[in-house]
């Protein structure tokens, strides 16, 4: 006899029969693996089957199947199902909640594609560039394989459409951490973070989901071309918070606020007068920055660069990067203004770059009637004066010694550091000819002009005298014409040689004075000789 608790059985077991339908989802277990398909027990009159092709490997008997009701009654009687679409329809409910109730999903990312990257939730989704962080990505591909967190933000079942979202769940994420850092954030608060991002104006720093920006002057005290100079990507760094802006949702950080200002103790550090080195960092048309120690530079002036006030460009003799030493003139911490010399420097080295004597090369920059211009250096000159051009030439312009743009050889010939000036000399590099000149020497000369004063002769070619009217003759001169004529050749005595004024003085006079006592001298000599010979024989007849 029936129970009645197996009544209830039955009864429950029969209004489950009748309520299996199509495109119902059921629960059943493996009878067994037949070469039509998989028959299913789903507790109904009629067991269920499933085609072989929708497993991968057959199933075990007694195993636990979802199936999706496709045909309630098949050939055979057998109800026809599909373990596939069970599974699909399962995943689409599931995604069907989660975009209602807006929950969060993990997918891989599968591959990329036009405009996104497609991202395995179940089914796979678009996942738009634009939605894929809260700033652009350009890199897409090396989010492939990786997990991430999405929300879905467009569902279409019948299409079988899904898109996706990351950018949306980390705002939600960043208005969080927003609120939690803005409530419990004040000025002067010092943070912790990781540089996000390096731009020309400055550093993106993470406080842990959301960005404080470090303008780029707030780094560092010296004088910055890009943030990556002193920072780098995933640095962790402590700041200073140097502003909040709520409503613009904006923190500015400082970095160089946490360490002490060097221009507080620079006008101690280097009075005036002081020579240190600095590193060039900066050039420009008017000058050169010189970072004597992190965040303390000054300027040195053009004028100030080289030995030359003159010099048009401080590129062409100074790099940047370059050490270099310099002297303190003037240091202004309230203004934060230094101002750098070395060109003194460079002048009290002179002497031992180019000692008085030593030879030089260079190319005439410029001549003027008083003399010519000869470059040495980049932004050094020196001067060959017109009385240093040449020994024998009466240089009446020095173009006619020199052309601008060639180059020379020239000597040192003094130099003065206060003054700033280099002369040099051309006609140094050749003994001096007047040496050979000297007084109380006799040589033929040639008249090359009369004046009414004297006469002016030519010793050598180049090489000029004067003989004085006084000393045409040994009787008085009227006119110097009674003497002498142009071209005629004369002897005559060097009685003076002045080598700094570059003139000798000559005496026909004195020649033939010393003449007429050579003569004197052997016309008595032999007398006396002579007279001795004369003696002697008489002696000797004596005896």
């Amino acid at each position: 006899m029936t129970t009645k608790k197996e009544l209830k059985q039955l009864y429950e077991e029969s209004f489950a029969r009748e309520s299996i339908r199509q495109n119902q989802i059921v629960e059943g277990r493996v009878i067994q693996v037949e070469d039509e398909g998989v028959l299913i027990d789903i507790g109904y009159k009629v067991e269920g089957i499933i085609p072989k092709g929708e497993f991968r490997e057959p199933p075990k008997a007694g195993e636990k199947i979802s199936a999706y009701v496709v045909k309630r009654e098949g050939e055979e009687g057998l109800i026809l199902l599909s373990k596939k679409r069970a599974e699909e329809t399962i995943i689409w409910q599931t995604l069907s909640e989660a975009y209602e109730k807006q929950k969060l999903l993990e997918g891989t990312v599968k591959k990329r594609v036009k405009g996104g990257l497609m991202v395995d939730v179940g089914w796979e989704g678009f996942l738009p560039g634009s939605h894929l962080d809260l700033f652009p990505r350009y890199n897409l591909e090396e989010f492939i394989g990786k997990k991430i967190k999405v929300r879905i933000i467009k569902f279409d079942r019948k299409r079988k459409n899904l898109v996706l979202s990351r950018k949306v769940i980390l705002e939600d994420e960043r208005a969080k951490v927003k609120e939690r850092i803005f409530s419990q954030t004040q000025v002067g608060d010092i943070l912790k973070g990781r540089v996000k991002s390096l731009t020309i104006f400055g550093a993106f720093i993470d406080l842990g989901g959301f960005d404080g920006l470090i303008h780029i002057k707030d780094i560092s005290y010296a004088h910055l071309r890009h943030p990556s100079e002193i920072l780098s990507l995933g640095e962790e760094v402590e700041v200073l918070v140097l502003a909040l802006d709520k409503e613009r949702e904006k923190i500015s950080l400082g970095l160089k606020q946490l360490r002490k200002d060097p221009w507080e103790e620079a006008e101690k550090k280097y009075p005036p007068g002081s020579i240190v080195e600095g590193k060039i960092t900066t050039l420009t048309e008017y000058g050169a920055f010189v970072e004597l120690e992190e965040g303390l530079e000054g300027l040195l002036h053009v004028s100030r660069v080289s030995c030359s006030s003159y010099l048009e460009k401080p590129s062409s003799i100074l790099k940047a990067g370059e050490k270099i030493r310099v002297k303190i003139l003037n240091v202004d911490s309230q203004n934060q203004r230094m101002t750098l010399d070395r060109r003194s420097l460079l002048w009290k080295e002179m002497e031992k770059k180019h000692p008085i004597g030593s030879k030089v090369k260079g190319r005439i920059t410029g001549i003027t009637r008083f003399g010519a211009f000869l470059k040495l250096e980049e932004g050094l000159e020196g001067l060959i004066h017109i009385s240093d051009l040449s020994w024998k030439e009466r240089v009446s312009h020095p173009s006619r010694i020199v052309k601008e743009g060639e180059e020379y050889e020239s000597m040192v010939l003094d130099i003065n550091p206060e003054e700033e000036k280099i002369s040099l000399g051309l006609k140094q590099l050749a003994p001096d000819p007047y040496e050979k000149f000297k007084e109380e020497r006799c040589l033929k000369v040639r008249v090359i002009d009369i004046a009414p004063f004297g006469v002016f002769v030519e010793l050598e070619k180049g090489i000029e005298g004067l003989i004085h009217i006084s000393q045409l003759a040994k009787r008085r001169v009227e006119s110097c014409e009674d003497v002498v004529s142009p071209g005629e050749e004369v002897m005559a005595k060097i009685i003076k040689v002045d080598r700094k004024k570059r003139k000798i003085a000559l005496s026909i006079k004195e020649y033939l004075l010393d003449k007429e006592t050579e003569e004197m001298k052997e016309y008595m000599g032999s007398e006396k000789e002579a007279k001795t010979s004369l003696r002697d024989l008489m002696e000797k007849e004596r005896r």
